[in-house]
């Protein structure tokens, strides 16, 4: 008889152990303990009035609340306070339905379907676990300030839910807490949460999220909040607060890099007056839709990967005044875009520069900057390995562009000016550095209009090494008076460029500076005194003709300071007042100088 009793007895322990296993997985409560601070415990004593039931104890004023039966139904209102025997209790929590082996499990209102809505207190201070567990029926409720916490699944499956706000009161929000809830469109989150747990939010029809969290604390890889969220809609739209400071790491990665669990985010907004000044690593990581970026100007940071591999992204405002330089594996925005039509940037009015990398290998398409933009500088590598990217417009503001800015852009072929002037006094520094370097030529726009005849404005005193660099679709030039020096370079490769009008004051014409202009067949020089041409600066031509607008013994005394600076080429002598009345076309009375081809 013992045996069998110590058999039986072994039996009943382990389907009790059995048992607390199984709900325990099934309720994420394995080890739990007894709860008392956000649900109280089922052993306390109860009063039931109308829809709930009451749990509280004598030797203290609060007590909780949980469901009568699973059947009721229809809008509700808990009370803030239920009095019992005279005493007034002040309704704080919600109770757990079931005890099992020391483990408090099944929400308050567990599966009790026919709810509609739910108006909360503001005397709850937390929502605890699987309160609101399967409440297909409700479509609204209140989270009231009072609410600190919302635990584990506490909306879970609550499939009829279309929006919530959570205020700035609660700190804690835990995993799965509205997970599976399938009709939320709009989610506000306030500013005091610091914890988020995994899944917290995967709502597959999600169209938007109000983002005022100021301390959250960084994120990993595998805390996934925003897995799957939008998905089965048209996607979602982020919104940032304006007191937001930082966006955390990992804060919309998917759990995996395969994208087949990316949120299905579309737009990214930061408020009017956005004090946000960093972007997290992988923040927006295999955000594969993300559509629409845009920065605002606070922003000081942009860390490794934030926006890696949105491979359909289509659209940056960027607005961020000073982001601090980047490095070659930053990779804030690679991949981005090469999926779609490639990106479209805009440079806001306020930016000083675009940062060291910043787009590196990304699909940017086309770059422009906005009226009265104050940038003045396209740092190292900008730009490098944009292969798709076609055109960019060069602000009045920029002075400089950095070594590499545009390596690599193959397809770069058009360049948008607002004027020639503060174009041409660019700092290259190298010809690698100019827009049309690595695709050879291109075509340039002054407001928007091809500019094929150029005339530069007086006032300035040179063209910088490489300012025209590959510009084809120039076909005439005139240089006033008031330059001294043409660059290096600077008008290498304008292959249509027939004639051009050197003015009087140009005292030095730097190495190649027409090198390549195979079209060129006139230059017009309107003095020669004190004049010095580099080797080679007017090579590559099988037919220029140069007209001089100086007297023969200058002429004379110079030829051989030029030998070797013109090939094929005729000097003739000029009458101003002739060539003036005949429109520049040609020297109505000329003297050749026979037998001299330099």
């Amino acid at each position: 008889m013992l045996v069998k009793n110590h058999i039986i007895a072994i039996i009943l322990i382990s389907i009790c152990a059995v048992l607390a296993v199984t709900f325990g997985c099934v309720f994420g409560l394995n080890n739990a303990s007894p709860k008392t601070d956000l649900n109280t415990s089922v052993n306390a004593a109860t009063y039931t009035e109308g829809d709930f039931i009451y749990a509280y104890s004598t030797s203290s004023t609060t007590c909780t609340v949980k469901a009568s039966s699973t059947s009721i139904s229809g809008a509700l209102t808990i009370p803030s306070s239920v009095t019992i025997d005279g005493v007034t209790y002040t309704v704080t929590g919600f109770t757990y339905s079931t005890q099992i082996l020391n483990l408090y499990v099944g929400g308050a209102f567990y599966n009790c379907t026919g709810i509609t809505s739910m108006i909360l207190p503001n005397t709850i201070t937390s929502v605890g676990k699987y309160t609101f567990y399967g409440c297909t029926g409700l479509t609204s409720i209140n989270i009231p300030s009072s609410v600190t916490s919302i635990d584990t699944y506490a909306f879970y499956n609550c499939t009829a839910l279309t929006s919530i706000t959570i205020p700035d009161s609660v700190t804690t929000i835990g995993t799965y807490v509205f997970s599976g809830c399938s009709a939320l469109k709009t989610i506000t989150i306030g500013a005091g949460v610091t914890s988020i747990g995994a899944y917290a939010f995967k709502c597959s029809k999600l169209t938007t999220l109000n983002y005022n969290i100021t301390a959250l604390a960084d994120l990993t890889s595998t805390n996934n909040v925003f897995n799957y969220t939008g998905r089965s809609g048209s996607g979602f739209t982020v919104n940032i607060g304006a007191n937001v400071t930082q966006i955390p790491i990992y804060l919309f990665y998917p759990n995996n890099e395969d994208n087949t669990d990316y949120p299905y985010i579309r737009t990214l907004n930061f408020a009017s007056g956005s004090v946000c000044t960093k972007i997290g690593n992988h923040a927006f990581a295999y955000c594969k839709y993300l559509n629409t970026v845009n920065l605002p100007e606070s922003l000081t940071t942009l860390s490794l990967y934030a926006f890696y591999e949105c491979t359909y992204m289509n659209t940056i405002n960027y607005n961020a005044k000073s982001v601090s330089d980047l490095t070659s594996t930053s990779n804030v925005f690679y991949n981005s875009g090469i999926s779609g039509n490639g990106i479209t940037v805009t440079i806001g009015e306020k930016v000083t520069k675009i940062p060291a990398y910043l787009f590196e290998g990304s699909g940017v398409k086309s770059v422009s900057f906005a009226s009265g933009s104050v940038c003045y500088s396209i740092r190292t590598s900008t730009f490098e390995g944009c292969s798709d990217m076609t055109s960019i417009h060069i602000p009045d503001s920029l002075t400089s562009i950095g070594t590499n800015a545009f390596s690599g852009c193959t397809a770069l072929t058009s360049l948008y000016v607002d004027s020639l002037i503060p174009f041409t006094q660019i700092s290259f520094s190298t010809s690698n550095n100019h827009p049309f370097y690595v695709s050879g030529s291109g075509n340039l726009y002054l407001n928007n209009v091809s500019a094929k005849d150029i005339t530069l404005s007086a006032g300035y005193a040179y063209i910088r090494d490489y300012a025209f660099y590959g510009c084809k679709n120039i076909t005439s030039v005139i240089i006033p008076d008031s330059y001294t020096s043409i660059g290096t370079y600077a008008f290498y490769n304008c292959i249509k460029l027939t004639k051009v009008t050197i003015g009087s004051g140009v005292t030095s014409i730097a190495t190649y500076a027409f090198n390549g202009c195979s079209a060129l067949t006139s230059v017009f020089f309107m003095q020669l005194a004190n004049f010095s041409v580099a080797s080679a600066a007017f090579t590559g031509h099988s037919s220029l003709v140069a007209y001089y607008f100086v007297s023969q013994d200058i002429l004379d005394t110079t030829k051989a300071t030029y030998s070797g600076c013109f090939t094929n080429t005729n000097f003739y002598l000029c009458n101003v007042v002739t060539f003036e009345s005949n429109g520049g076309t040609e020297c109505a009375s000329k003297a050749v100088v026979s037998g001299v081809a330099y």
